[in-house]
């Protein structure tokens, strides 16, 4: 069957959906995709909302499938469309394709029970440590533990808190792997290999990473996923940034507890006491926290040793050399030596051991600016207050990013045999690829961008007011507020306000619920997922958000007639990559600052037409759009539809007005 049969008005999806439409864009891609699936090459390709892209590239990885051993690994960034993919779109066609395929979602480690750490936390009795909601909750895990087949979070009846379930789970980076003695009854390498062995293997960027991490690691020899036939990105505009993160690290204070913490289970937390690690380790965070909120901190760290770490790290070389003669080794040999033969307590020394030596070689790594291609930044990370610590102690933690993640993906992912399809509907800059190829690493890929399936000119009206101030003039936050409360009541609420910072949002928050009958959602109030779905439920009301609002946000239909950008999304320049390529970068502005704010703007402006039915304006109080030259790199970034300057024509729209009519 081919792709075109498949699309066809004939095709099993008009059959399995008497509504279903073929659309010329979605057949198309799809084509490039089958194409590439069987070549030596990788695509990039741009698909805007509405094409379905998420159909376009299953429908020819299932058609690639040529037996059980068969795979093609589908990545995606958020939970979202991984949940789309698995419980709609591969359900869907392995009912209409008549092929027959099986598809698993691969989650990481810390998604499930840990046999492991939730025997020793109840053995040494810390699962039951705690207040009396830490013992409630104590008391049911321990109860869906004894029951649970997966182990898998989503199954446990209460939602714990997140100290809580460190107790009970691990991550990749603590497990003791090969030689944990619960290996056998393991449920996150079961739920692993289940996934792995389907043709069809679904996961987020950060396990796609750490499986590319470990094959980079182990010359080849060893990973997390399957050889594939194929790899699919979705979202692909997300992976510069999601490298940028996962290449480098996040260490405070909460390492060394977690360390300690184990230590303890094991017996060995005396000589982890007797070098005053904890308190030593404390007071380095706590000498971070004051450095950072000094004039001497602007974003990154420029210059070695802000703070010592010499007796810290002296503490910790002469614990870890202290375990490793335990283990009748030495320090630089206990990666290679061979573990099989140590008990079980012994294996977990090793492992935690190992994490210190890591730890050790961040620090310095931070202090002394000794790691190429990366930039060290602080973030705060103090404690939230207790009972028994009502002011904890101010905090910093380190945070290094990959400042050019292109040699790493272009050398160990792009430089590979296997094809490579990335998509998304916002990679393009000025209509072009070669921003984002010259991101990743992409040598020469085959190029596709297909146009959108909806009719901006008649769905959407967009007003850019005249007269609003320069977003660095004092009134400028007055103005905004003035013109959302302006528009909200001329779309009778059902807006998705966009901010670029939370104090903008709050600032306009305060004035809609004085001005409106509305209900206003606000970002923060409850966790994201529970606000779209409170928007889409309540038509009327209004909703909010700052950064992650811009992308993900699904909201078809009149609850999300309107969509509101208070400034054009530039970083801020206390970034710390942002304010690096600032100070290293003569074309900064035009290479790194205006291409990334485009892509963001186009993922905005992405929110507000969902559907071939849809309709709404979309406003955009940032005058730089028209007066400032790069303004027309944003402009031409948009979808083509009708705009004007003047609110009235925001009413005449809503009224149901024809554009080209409006603007005459």
């Amino acid at each position: 069957m081919t792709i075109e049969e498949v699309f066809s008005e004939t095709g099993p999806f008009k059959k399995a959906n008497p509504y279903y439409q073929p659309r010329s864009n979605q057949i198309r891609l799809s084509e490039a995709m089958q194409e590439t699936i069987g070549s030596d090459y990788h695509l990039v390709s741009e698909a805007p909302v509405g094409t379905g892209k998420s159909l376009a590239y299953l429908t020819p990885a299932i058609l690639a499938l040529n037996g059980e051993q068969s795979r093609i690994i589908v990545v995606t960034s958020g939970i979202t469309l991984q949940e789309q993919l698995i419980n709609k779109d591969l359900p869907f066609l392995q009912s209409t394709l008549g092929k027959h395929f099986t598809f698993g979602l691969v989650k990481g480690m810390n998604n499930f029970l840990c046999r492991y750490e939730f025997e020793e936390a109840q053995r040494t009795k810390t699962l039951y440590s705690g207040n009396s909601r830490d013992q409630d909750e104590a008391r049911a895990i321990e109860s869906w533990a004894a029951t649970t087949k997966t182990g898998d979070r989503t199954s446990l009846p209460i939602v714990p808190q997140p100290h809580m379930w460190e107790r009970v789970s691990t991550s990749t980076d603590q497990c003791l792997g090969d030689v944990c003695p619960k290996r056998d009854v393991c449920h996150a390498l079961k739920a692993r290999k289940q996934a792995a062995e389907s043709n069809i293997i679904v996961c987020n960027y950060h396990i796609f990473l750490a499986d590319l991490k470990i094959r980079m690691e182990s010359n080849g020899s060893a990973g997390i996923l399957p050889t594939a036939k194929a790899i699919i990105l979705d979202e692909a505009h997300k992976l510069p940034e999601i490298s940028r993160d996962f290449f480098g690290f996040s260490l405070g204070m909460s390492a060394f507890s977690n360390v300690r913490r184990r230590l303890k289970r094991l017996g060995y937390d005396p000589n982890y006491d007797r070098e005053n690690i904890h308190t030593l380790a404390e007071e380095f965070f706590e000498g971070l926290h004051k450095y950072m909120s000094s004039y001497s901190y602007k974003a990154y760290l420029r210059a070695p040793k802000p703070v010592s770490s010499t007796a810290l790290i002296a503490g910790i070389n002469n614990v870890t050399k202290f375990y490793a003669r335990e283990l009748n080794t030495t320090v630089s040999s206990l990666e290679s030596m061979n573990a099989s033969s140590l008990t079980e307590d012994q294996r977990a020394l090793r492992k935690l051991t190992l994490r210190m030596v890591e730890i050790s070689n961040q620090i310095q790594s931070a202090m002394n600016l000794s790691r190429e291609n990366t930039v060290f930044s602080l973030e705060d990370s103090t404690p939230k207050p207790t009972k028994s610590k009502p002011r904890p102690t101010p905090m910093a933690r380190i945070v290094a990013r990959v400042i050019d993640v292109s040699t790493i993906l272009g050398n160990q992912l792009f430089a590979k045999k296997t094809p490579i399809i990335l998509t998304s509907a916002t990679i393009r800059v000025n209509n072009s690829f070669e921003f984002y190829n010259k991101d990743v690493g992409l040598q020469k890929p085959r190029e596709l961008a297909v146009g959108s399936p909806f009719n901006y000119q008649k769905q959407c009206f967009c007003i850019i007011p005249d007269g609003m101030p320069d977003p660095k003039d004092p009134g400028y936050q007055t103005a905004v507020n003035e013109k959302i409360v302006e528009f909200t009541k001329i779309t009778n609420g059902r807006t998705l306000g966009l901010f670029t910072s939370y104090k903008s949002m709050q600032s306009a928050y305060e004035t809609l619920i004085k001005a409106t009958k509305h209900r206003v959602l606000k970002q923060g109030d409850m966790p994201n997922d529970q606000l779209i779905t409170e928007f889409k439920r309540d038509v009327h009301s209004i909703l909010l958000g700052t950064h992650s609002f811009w992308e993900g946000v699904d909201v078809p239909g009149e609850a999300c007639s309107a969509v509101i950008i208070d400034k054009l999304p530039f970083k801020h320049m206390d970034d710390p990559l942002t304010a690096y390529h600032k100070d290293t970068s003569k074309k900064f502005f035009d290479n790194h600052y205006i291409p990334n704010s485009v892509i963001m703007f186009r993922q905005g402006i992405g929110r507000l037409i969902r559907t071939a039915t849809d309709r709404g304006i979309l406003v955009i109080l940032d005058p730089r759009v028209i007066t400032q030259r790069y303004g027309s790199t944003f402009l031409d970034s948009m979808p083509k539809m009708y705009w004007s300057p003047e609110s009235q024509h925001a009413q005449q729209f809503m009224d149901g007005m024809d554009p080209e009519q409006i603007v005459g």
